[in-house]
Order: C-alpha cells, then structure tokens, then sequence
C-alpha cells in the first residue's frame, strides 16, 4: 500500500508541473505568455539564422534572429536586407514582422537542425535549416 501512494503522489507532481509550466516573458514593454514548447523556439532561433528556398521571394531566404527580437532577412530578389522583429509566444508560436507587413505567427516543429513550419490547419508550409550565428551575407550590388 506504501508503494502505492508513492506512485499516486508522483503522478499528482506531474500533473503540478505540467499545469505550472505556462510563464511569461517580457518583450519589450509586453509580457507574453511561454510555454515549454515557445522556450524551445526562443532558445533555438535567438542569436541563430535560418535558410530555406522560398517560392514568396524567389530563390534562398537568410533570415538571422538576434537575441533582442530584432531580425534582417536577405532573399534573392532585395539589395539591402529586410528588417523587422520576432517573438515567440504560447503554445509553441513563432512570430515575426517586417517589410511593413502585419505580425505572422506559426506553430513550429523542430527536429535537430531543422524548423518546420505549419499554417494554422496544421499544413507544412516550409522547412528551414537553423545555422549558428549570424549567417546573412550581403547580396553583391547589382551591376548596371
């Protein structure tokens, strides 16, 4: 009976924990609710870039998202690069802005090295590769 009321109290600490796991975070002047799964994100994404082949821009993003939110992507079709921030939220959002376009947030998946991100119905819309560091590298100047 002793070792039975272990196992009962210990599934209540789960319980505990798991319901205790939402936080939140300042950005900014904004406290935003976390969650284990957007302190993953947080942690994968800040001060580390991404790369993928887009179809929006045409050709390779580059996008690096600084530790203070801040991010600069560089695609194949701009000569200087796009600014904008980034922000991760509960349950296991990815957010960003830039271009002067609205916020855009999506659920994301990582798996190692690799973003996978999913539009709202759960669809895989795009996978990135995660790079260490600040990976953008200025597009060469057009020639005229």
């Amino acid at each position: 009976m002793y070792s039975r009321n272990k196992l009962i109290v210990a599934g209540i600490v789960v319980v505990f924990v798991g319901v205790g796991a939402m936080y939140t975070f300042e950005v900014g002047p904004f406290k935003v609710a976390q969650d284990a799964a957007s302190d993953a994100l947080r942690k994968a994404f800040a001060g580390n870039t991404i790369s993928y082949s887009g179809k929006g821009r045409g050709g390779n993003t580059t996008i690096y998202y600084g530790p203070d939110g801040r991010m600069k992507a560089v695609t194949a079709t701009v000569s200087s690069p796009l600014e904008g921030t980034w922000r991760t939220k509960a349950p296991g959002q990815f957010c960003q802005r830039y271009d002067g376009r609205d916020e855009s947030c999506n659920k994301v998946s990582l798996d190692k090295e690799v973003a996978k991100f999913h539009n709202d119905d759960g669809k895989l819309q795009f996978e990135a590769k995660i790079l260490q560091g600040d990976q953008v590298k200025m597009p060469e100047p057009r020639k005229k």
